[in-house]
């Protein structure tokens, strides 16, 4: 109802001072306008916030205009959301350009266990994790974020924020549990994780 969401705005508006990063997670519940990632965005970076958008369809092309700092699509998504060819790196890498041109700042598009091909202003990153025996998929793309958004946090350049996020994605794989990781996993994955700049 117009009253919950106004309510929500209240409060997400007294917790943003206390975030570092803001990671605006899933599908939207029915009821809500459009481009309401984007009001949330928006508010957030009006704080000097990093953002984080984690969606699919209209949900994450609505809140480009927001101009997240960092959107997550998988491959599917990239071509669902651009009509764009992703089968190789180079279309994804194009296509990702054009959601850049929308207002995102970074596009990590997650590649299964090919690990992630991040696109940003600083240039253009391949993370892939080591070759593991899998478990349980869910949540990997979850922890991804999870991942990024404490690199962000901790103020650290973008290759070790892609190790991070990669290695901690791989963890979870591991685990039985959904978005679910061992501590040692994570250290141990970390150094096999590699990170290649493919374009400057």
């Amino acid at each position: 109802t117009p009253e919950e969401i106004h309510g929500f705005l209240e409060d997400y508006q007294k917790e943003l001072g206390q975030a570092q990063v803001v990671a605006i997670s899933g599908s939207m519940p029915k009821g809500l306008p459009g481009d309401f990632y984007a009001t949330l965005t928006r508010m957030a970076k009006e704080q000097g916030k990093t953002v984080i958008v984690d969606s699919s369809g209209s949900s994450l092309k609505e809140a480009l205009p927001g101009c997240p700092d960092l959107i997550k699509p998988n491959a599917e998504e990239l071509q669902q959301l651009t009509g764009a060819d992703t089968g190789s790196v180079e279309s994804c890498v194009q296509a990702a350009r054009t959601l850049q041109a929308q207002g995102a700042g970074t596009v990590a598009v997650s590649l299964g266990k090919d690990g992630v091909l991040v696109v940003s202003p600083q240039g253009v990153y391949q993370g892939r994790p080591p070759c593991i025996q899998v478990v349980n998929t869910v949540g990997c793309g979850d922890s991804m974020v999870a991942g990024f958004a404490t690199g962000f946090a901790q103020g650290w350049e973008l290759p070790q924020v892609i190790r991070y996020a990669v290695a901690i994605s791989a963890a979870n794989a591991l685990t039985k549990e959904t978005g679910c990781f061992q501590p040692e996993d994570l250290e141990r994955l970390l150094p096999q994780v590699t990170v290649e700049q493919l374009e400057h």
